[in-house]
């Protein structure tokens, strides 16, 4: 059983700490209680908690405050120069050749400088609608030559060129010639050779698509 210790408390003033943070004044003595025995911890007459002085604690310092980022200054853009009379292109027109029939929305591609014209809307002696025929229009000799007809009256195809290949993919097509009777989508796909002048066809899409575009990845 811990043992009470009673002893007089004789008023001595505290001595005022000079180092360190300042310390309440205590009692001159800290009464412990632990094991078999009371004893006092520390020195009697210091009137402080022994932990609190010098050098158990350290003077409290203030912060340091963080300075204020500087804002880098937003770089000047470069102003776009004017085009001046030297290095404008000029673009003039000039009357070619005419088609050999009127066209709307006919598919297109160009290949070693000639430009190749599929299908597209028409009127000719059948009437007016979708068309097969294909035409290829050569600038250096200001003339047009008739080639192989599409598989069908195509328009608002997906069109990409590989090398001499055409690839055609999907779009509308006609079902009755000189009429706008049409199927709205399709999922066939053609190929067509400048060189052979022939058309041939490729795996089928995975559904009907119509309007759509089509590019070569990859070469």
């Amino acid at each position: 059983m811990r043992r009470r210790l009673i002893r007089s408390r004789p008023l001595v003033a505290a001595d005022v700490l000079m180092v360190g943070p300042v310390v309440e004044l205590l009692e001159r003595r800290v009464l412990c209680h632990d094991g078999p025995g009371d004893f006092f911890f520390g020195d009697r007459g210091s009137g402080t908690v022994p932990w609190l002085t010098s050098p158990y604690v350290e003077p409290v310092q203030s912060p340091t405050p963080t300075p204020s980022p500087s804002p880098s200054p937003s770089p000047t853009p470069t102003p776009t120069p004017s085009p001046t009379a030297a290095d404008f292109t000029q673009i003039r027109w000039t009357n070619k050749a005419s088609s050999p029939l009127y066209r709307a929305e006919a598919l297109t591609a160009t290949i070693d400088g000639k430009i190749y014209v599929f299908g597209g809307f028409a009127k000719d002696a059948d009437g007016e609608g979708p068309v097969a025929r294909s035409d290829v229009y050569d600038p250096a000799t200001d003339t047009w030559g008739r080639i192989a007809d599409m598989p069908r009256a195509y328009s608002h195809v997906g069109v990409a060129v590989d090398g001499h290949d055409v690839y055609f993919a999907g779009g509308y097509y006609g079902t009755q010639p000189g009429t706008y009777a049409q199927v709205f989508g399709s999922n066939e796909v053609w190929r067509y050779n400048v060189d052979s002048n022939t058309y041939a066809a490729m795996p089928a899409l995975p559904s009907a698509l119509a309007g759509g575009g089509a590019a070569i990845i990859g070469r």
